[in-house]
C-alpha cells in the first residue's frame, strides 16, 4: 500500500496523507476503498468520520489490507468511555450528533496541532489533538496551535464548516491548514474552492520548557488516554471518571475562578485566564444592573474551551485540586471554589453533577457550610434513632401519592412552590423527605435512593427555609411522621423500586398490545405509531409512581419532540383511552402482555434513566 497509519493517528489524518500520496481528492480515495458509495464530497457526512461504521470500516480495511481493529482505532469512537461519551449519538440522526458536539469536550471537525510533530512525522495528526485536553506537546515542550495565523480558524483539514461538513475536491496537503472559508483571498482558481494553504510547520510555537508543571499536567492526561490508571483523592479510578472530574472542576473554574488561580503559570497563559474572568464578570455585572437572565452565557458545561492556553491553566489548577492523598483533602481544596460559585448561583449542583466525586464533595460542603438556619432544618428531617418505621426506600414512589399530598401537604407547600397543577415539585420533595425521616441521609442521598437525579434537590433548601421562616417546619415534620406511620402499618406495600427496575426497558407499547386494546375497548383511530410511546410513558408513571421526565420512553430519540408529543397525548388521546390503559397497566404488572420486562437478575444491573441535560 505504501503508507500505514501511525500510532495514535486520526482517521482524517490518515486518509489525507493517503490521498496526498496517491495525488487524488479524499472523496475519490474513500469511494475507491468502499468507505462511501459515490465519488462525491457530499457523500461524506460528519458521523462517518467520528463513529466507526461496520460496513465502511470493513470495506476500507479490506481495500487497504489493514486490520479492522487497526482502522477502528483511528476514529473518535475509540475514545468513547475513556474521555468522551458518544453513546447518545444515533447514526441515523444528525440532531444527536449536533447534541454531542454541544455537550462533549471535543473538536469533532477540527484539531489542535503541533507544527514540529507534523513536520517530523510527514503530516501525521494525532487523534488526541481533537480533544481540548491536549494543549501542549510533551515531545517538543511547546504549546499546541489552536488557530491558524493566516485564516484565524482552528485547522479543520479540508472540511467545509457548517451543515454537511464535506471534504473539498482538492488534492490535500497534510502539512497545510486546509480550512475551507468564505473569503476570496483564499480562492483556488483551479478548483474554485476557498482553501487556506498556510504551511503549519512554519508557524511559531510557544516554548514551555521553563514551566514543567504544564508538561507534567499534559503527561498525566496523556497517560489516562492510553490506559494508565489515574487517581482521584488517592483512589484508583477509571479514565472516564477521571476526565469527568477534571471537566467538572474546570467548568467550576470557568464559572467562579479568580485571577489568582492562574498564579505560577507563564504570563501568556495567565492573560487568557484573566480575559475569561473579565468577560464572565462583565456579563454578571450586566445581569445585576439590568435584571436580565444572562446566566446562560456563563454555562461552562456547554462547549469545550477553544484556547489551548486557557485549557492549560484550567487543567493545571483542576489537577492540583483533585490530585490529593485523601478525600478530606479533596473537599478542603474545593471548598473555596464551591463558596465562590455558590455566591454566583443557587443552582450550584448543576456544576457538580458531572462527577460523583466532585458531587459528593459539594454535598458534604453544603451540609456543613450553609447557614445555621438551613442546617437546623436539614437536621430536623433526619430520622430519630429507634424510630419503628418498617418501610424501605423501594416502598416510596418518586412522586408522593396524590391523595396523601393533597390531604397533608398541599396547604403547607403551595404558597412556597411555583408548581403546576400536579404539584410535581412538592410531591417529589415530600417523597425525599419521607426517605430522610426513616434514614439518616442527606437530600442528595434521598434522591439517589429514589433513583432521582441529584439535581432534583435544588428546590428543597429554599422551600425548607421558607417553611422555617413561616414557623411551619415543625408542622411539616409532624405530618411527615403521620404519613410514615401510615405507610409502616400498610400490610400491602408496593415495591415501586423493583417496578422501576423491571420496567426500565419499557419504552413503547408493543404493536400486538395496541391491537388488543383497540379491539377490547372498541377505540377508533387508535394508531400505534404516534401513540405507543407516550402511552408507555403514562403507563410507566402509573405503575411506578415515577416522574414522567425520567421514563425510559422519553429517553429514546429526540427528547424535545417526545415531550411535546406526550403533552398532546395527555390533552387529546388520554381521555378516550384512559380506562383501556389502566386495564393494560394491570395486565402489564401481572405479566399478561406481549411486553417482556427484565428478569429480577437483569434488573439488578439495569440502568435507571435520568433526565438528560438540554
Amino acid at each position: 500500500m505504501g503508507i500505514l497509519p501511525a500510532g495514535g493517528e486520526s482517521f482524517t489524518s490518515f486518509i489525507i496523507r493517503f490521498a496526498a500520496h496517491l495525488q487524488v481528492p479524499v472523496s475519490t480515495l474513500l469511494h475507491a476503498t468502499g468507505f462511501i458509495k459515490e465519488p462525491r464530497s457530499g457523500s461524506i457526512v460528519p458521523r462517518d468520520l467520528i463513529l466507526e461504521s461496520e460496513p465502511s470500516v470493513r470495506n476500507f480495511a479490506y481495500s487497504t489490507r489493514l486490520g479492522e481493529a487497526e482502522v477502528s482505532r483511528l476514529f473518535l469512537d475509540s475514545l468513547n468511555g475513556i474521555a468522551l461519551d458518544l453513546s447518545r449519538i444515533d447514526s441515523r440522526s444528525h440532531n444527536s450528533l449536533r447534541s454531542a458536539v454541544m455537550q462533549e469536550w471535543c473538536y469533532f471537525g477540527s484539531s489542535h496541532v503541533c507544527p514540529l510533530c507534523i513536520k517530523e512525522d510527514g503530516g501525521v495528526w494525532q487523534l488526541r489533538w481533537k480533544l481540548p485536553w491536549s494543549f501542549s506537546c510533551t515531545r517538543h515542550g511547546v504549546m499546541l496551535i489552536d488557530l491558524c495565523p493566516n485564516c484565524n480558524i482552528r485547522p479543520s483539514r479540508y472540511v467545509h464548516r457548517g451543515p454537511g461538513h464535506i471534504y473539498s475536491l482538492d488534492v490535500p496537503d497534510p502539512l497545510e491548514c486546509g480550512n475551507h472559508i468564505r473569503d476570496e483571498r483564499f480562492r483556488n482558481t483551479a478548483s474554485g474552492n476557498n482553501i487556506c494553504h498556510q504551511l503549519l510547520p512554519l508557524v511559531d510555537t510557544r516554548s514551555i520548557e521553563e514551566w514543567p508543571s504544564i508538561l507534567e499536567a499534559q503527561k498525566y492526561v496523556d497517560g489516562a488516554l492510553i490506559g494508565k490508571t489515574p487517581l482521584i483523592a488517592g483512589q484508583e479510578v477509571s479514565s472516564f471518571d477521571y476526565f469527568r472530574a477534571l471537566r467538572t472542576v474546570a467548568s467550576l473554574l470557568r464559572f467562579a475562578g479568580r485571577p489568582e488561580d492562574a498564579d505560577g503559570l507563564p504570563s501568556f497563559i495567565q492573560e487568557k485566564f484573566i480575559d475569561l474572568m473579565t468577560s464572565r464578570d462583565g456579563i454578571l455585572a450586566l445581569n445585576a444592573r439590568d435584571g436580565t437572565k444572562l446566566t446562560r452565557h456563563l454555562e461552562a458545561r456547554t462547549r469545550a474551551p477553544s484556547s489551548s492556553f486557557l485549557m492549560a491553566s484550567l487543567v493545571v489548577k483542576a489537577q492540583n485540586m483533585i490530585h490529593t492523598e485523601t478525600y478530606g483533602e479533596l473537599e478542603h481544596r474545593l471548598s473555596d471554589l464551591f463558596s465562590y460559585a455558590h455566591k454566583r448561583t443557587s443552582r450550584m449542583i448543576n456544576y457538580t453533577e458531572g462527577s460523583p466525586y466532585v458531587l459528593q464533595a459539594f454535598l458534604n460542603w453544603r451540609s456543613v457550610g450553609m447557614s445555621p438556619g438551613r442546617m437546623n432544618l436539614r437536621t430536623r428531617i433526619t430520622g430519630k434513632e429507634g424510630t419503628p418505621y418498617t418501610f424501605t426506600e423501594d416502598h416510596v414512589p418518586q412522586l408522593l401519592w396524590q391523595s396523601d399530598y393533597d390531604e397533608l401537604f398541599l396547604d403547607l407547600l403551595s404558597p412556597f412552590l411555583n408548581t403546576n397543577s400536579d404539584s410535581v415539585m412538592g410531591r417529589r420533595m415530600c417523597s425525599m423527605a419521607l426517605i430522610r425521616i426513616n434514614f439518616n441521609c442527606t437530600w442528595g442521598e434521598a434522591a439517589q435512593k429514589l433513583d432521582l437525579p441529584v439535581t432534583r434537590t435544588t428546590t428543597v433548601n429554599p422551600t425548607m427555609t421558607s417553611l422555617g421562616e413561616a414557623g411551619l417546619s415543625e408542622e411539616f415534620e409532624n405530618r411527615l411522621r403521620r404519613l410514615a406511620a401510615k405507610l409502616s402499618n400498610d400490610s400491602n406495600k408496593i415495591d415501586y423500586g423493583n417496578r422501576r427496575r423491571l420496567l426500565s426497558n419499557f419504552n413503547t407499547v408493543p404493536y400486538e398490545d395496541w391491537q388488543e386494546i383497540r379491539d377490547k375497548f372498541r377505540v377508533q383511530n387508535l394508531l400505534p405509531n404516534s401513540r405507543s410511546r407516550p402511552a408507555a410513558v403514562w403507563v410507566w408513571c402509573q405503575a411506578t409512581g415515577g416522574e414522567y421526565l425520567l421514563s425510559p420512553a422519553l429517553n429514546q430519540g429526540n427528547r424535545t419532540y417526545q415531550r411535546q408529543n406526550y403533552k398532546l397525548f395527555l390533552r387529546n388521546a388520554l381521555p378516550r383511552i384512559e380506562e383501556a390503559l389502566l386495564d393494560y397497566k394491570a395486565r402489564l404488572l401481572a405479566g399478561q402482555t406481549h411486553f417482556r420486562p427484565l428478569t429480577t437478575y437483569e434488573a439488578q444491573g439495569a440502568p435507571i434513566y435520568y433526565e438528560r441535560s438540554p
